[in-house]
């Protein structure tokens, strides 16, 4: 499956009623290429340079030293968050 920015540049499941008159696929399309040839510069060890770094990218995103759902229901009871102990 392609990676597709907006649902018509996917012509087998495109259902956009406005497609044929639509003027944004073409600046779409180049501002996709545009994007992708930057990140084409960079390597994955580029952007991993450092330990820190690694283990902020390995988070899920919100997630910093407990998550809200996490120090609400756990750091009360346990002072931690739990099954994660200190490792965050």
């Amino acid at each position: 499956m392609a990676f597709t920015l907006v649902e018509c540049f996917d012509a087998e499941r495109n259902t956009c009623v406005v497609t044929p008159a639509c003027g944004l696929r073409n600046p779409l399309q180049e501002a996709l290429l545009a994007f992708l040839a930057v990140l084409d510069g960079y390597s994955l060890a580029d952007l991993v340079s450092s330990p820190l770094t690694f283990r902020r990218m390995r988070r899920p995103a919100g997630f910093h030293r407990c998550s809200d759902a996490l120090t609400a229901h756990n750091m009360a009871s346990r002072g931690r968050c739990a099954g994660l102990g200190n490792a965050l």
